[in-house]
């Protein structure tokens, strides 16, 4: 089965430690996960300062997940297009579309 997350809530919120648990859960089912496509206040959880930074860092390095920041929230939070957000990518809502479009199962966070 492949899942793709959506990620929209702040690293401080409780809906972003869930989604992480739920990724975690996904891989240990031997599912595939798609995509993980970070949101509005989602973004921020890829900032080396967010409370669960390394743990989504690990795991996102670990079983080669495409994750993907979006642009345009990005930018309104201060991260530049053309910042080093390694392992993450930073890209358009065309990549979550395509993302709904290629996955069996969608869940949301925040």
């Amino acid at each position: 089965m492949r899942y793709s997350l959506l990620v929209c809530a702040a690293p401080e919120h409780p809906a972003a430690h869930t989604a992480l648990l739920t990724a975690r859960a996904v891989l240990a089912r031997h599912h595939t996960l798609k995509r993980l496509f970070f949101f509005r206040d989602g973004v921020l959880n890829a900032h080396t300062t967010a409370p669960l930074y390394q743990q989504w860092r690990q795991l996102i390095s670990q079983h080669g997940i495409d994750a993907v920041l979006c642009v345009s929230a990005a930018q309104a939070r201060g991260i530049a297009a053309d910042s080093d957000v390694v392992p993450w990518t930073i890209s358009g809502l065309g990549q979550w579309a395509d993302a709904l479009h290629s996955s069996d199962r969608v869940l949301s966070f925040g």
